[in-house]
């Protein structure tokens, strides 16, 4: 197999397991809004995220493995980092058509979840403190800074999976 024919099909298979993942994260979303708990992200609904990507991102490797019957820790690396950005895009077309169209109220109903949550859990704390830490959500939560830190967080998770997954399924070519 030549250089080009091996990142192109690293690039297939990022490109159509990062379409499945980003696919699979907005049927999880749509799932948590139907039930009106997409504002609250809890460790649960983060667990079932994490499952979902670690599945297809480890199914893409079984599959190229097997089509081309061996696969090494750089090409899990690149092929997981390729999931990362190709979902990672996905889930921030998601994430602006949410709080743009969908649910507009979404970003006022997480942060105020959020500080309900943080208050209960910090009752020591002053209201100045609770506004400064509402001032820095506020700013989290801001279109550009969410697309930016969606997009740097699936790339660093799937690059993780990627990592790992490559030294528990790589095989001598």
């Amino acid at each position: 197999m030549t250089q080009e024919t091996k990142l192109k099909s690293i690039g297939r298979y990022s490109v159509e397991y990062g379409a499945i993942s980003g696919i699979a994260g907005i049927i999880w979303g749509l799932i948590l809004l139907y039930l009106d708990m997409h504002y609250q992200n809890s460790v649960l609904q983060s667990l079932v995220g994490a499952i979902i990507s670690i599945v297809v991102v480890v199914y893409a490797f079984i599959a190229f493995r097997k089509e081309y019957g061996f696969l090494k820790i750089g090409q899990c690396v690149k092929i997981g980092l390729g999931i990362g950005v190709i979902s990672g895009i996905i889930g921030s077309l998601y994430y602006l058509v949410m709080t743009n169209w969908i649910d507009p109220d979404f970003i006022e109903k997480s942060l105020n979840h959020a500080m309900d949550a943080y208050a209960l859990k910090n009752p020591n704390l002053s209201q100045e403190d609770l506004d400064n830490i509402r001032i820095g959500q506020e700013f989290g939560r801001k279109p550009l800074f969410a697309v930016a830190s969606i997009l740097i967080i699936f790339v660093i998770y799937n690059f993780l999976i990627g990592l790992i997954g490559g030294i528990f399924l790589k095989t001598k070519s």
